[in-house]
Order: C-alpha cells, then sequence, then structure tokens
C-alpha cells in the first residue's frame, strides 16, 4: 500500500495494529478484526491511529507511514512495512536511520540517553549479562535534545528496568 491507500485503509489498519497488540498480551486468544476495538477498549485503552505520507522532514519513496499511539502512553511510534517487514522511522519525533526492523517474537529494550556518555554501551551490556539476556541487535536514533533513542534486540524481556532507570533518562521494554 502507499500514501493515499493508507489512508484510507486505516479504519482497517487501526484493528489490524490492535490485533497484533493484543494478541500475545491478552487472555481471548480469538482478538480478530472484528472484535479487537471493542476488546481494547474492555482493557481500559484507546488506540489512536494518523496517516502521514511522510515524516515530516523526511522523504519515503512509495511507503506510507502509519502513526500509532495509545492514550495515556508517553511514546508515539511512526512507521512502515518495508517490503514484508514492519519497520520503527521514528519515536516521540526522534527517527531512526536507518529504520529498526521489528520481528515477531523478538524482545525490545527502548532507552533514551546522552551520546556523550561513552561508558554507557558498555554498562548496558554488562546489565543484560547479569540478568542472563543475550544482545541480539543494537541501534540508536539521531540526536535530539541532547539525547538519543537507543533499541536493544534482546534475547528475552528483563524483569525490571529498576537497575537501568538510574543510567538513562527514559527506558521501557517491548515485545513485538
Amino acid at each position: 500500500m502507499q500514501g493515499l491507500s493508507v489512508k484510507n485503509a486505516r479504519n482497517c489498519l487501526s484493528p489490524a495494529v490492535i490485533v497484533g497488540l493484543l494478541k500475545d498480551a491478552s487472555n481471548h486468544a480469538d482478538v480478530n478484526l472484528v472484535n479487537a476495538k471493542l476488546l481494547v477498549k474492555e482493557a481500559g485503552l484507546n488506540v489512536t491511529t494518523s496517516h502521514n505520507p511522510t515524516v515530516p522532514g523526511e522523504q519515503v519513496c512509495g511507503e506510507g507511514l502509519l502513526s500509532v499511539a495509545l492514550a495515556g502512553a508517553p511514546y508515539q511510534a511512526v512507521g512502515f512495512v518495508q517490503g514484508t517487514t514492519p519497520v520503527l522511522q521514528a519515536l516521540n519525533g526522534v527517527a531512526f536511520r536507518p529504520e529498526v526492523p521489528l520481528h515477531r517474537g523478538l524482545a525490545l529494550l527502548l532507552f533514551r540517553a546522552q551520546p556523550s556518555n561513552h561508558a554507557m554501551l558498555s554498562t548496558m551490556i554488562g546489565l543484560l549479562a547479569e540478568a542472563g539476556v543475550q544482545l541480539l541487535s543494537y541501534q540508536t536514533s539521531v540526536v535530539s535534545n541532547g539525547e538519543t533513542w537507543h533499541v536493544m534486540g534482546i534475547s528475552s524481556l528483563l524483569p525490571s528496568l529498576d537497575t537501568w532507570k538510574q543510567h538513562v533518562t527514559k527506558a521501557f521494554k517491548f515485545h513485538f
């Protein structure tokens, strides 16, 4: 799908995104495109989607972007499908170059930190090792407001981010 097609298909894409969010996390085994919006409301969440042909200041050839935000959540993700792989292009308006590929079953650890902290990466890898978690991939965003977003693909989700929060500005985990 491209540009206008994605804009026109927004009513279908929103339930599809919700199904993806709820499928593994929900105790409802029968999450589908028909009941997804109702189930997400029952869970107390409000998912909104918007479409922009490109991220402001960016040109993406032949691709439409989908922006998803959960009401009350402090994060807004923007992405698109590149071939058959969904990719994260920006988080809270900060771009990733290249985009972060999102693979089913991959646990992600996302955190924001100052790029001038040269020991940060080795500290984070040490924290992963202490938790018995392997680093599978690593990517950073462009610098924005003196900080960068870091995305680590990891072998499993960490039980807690308490030890991470003393080293970074923000941190959260996500399982796609």
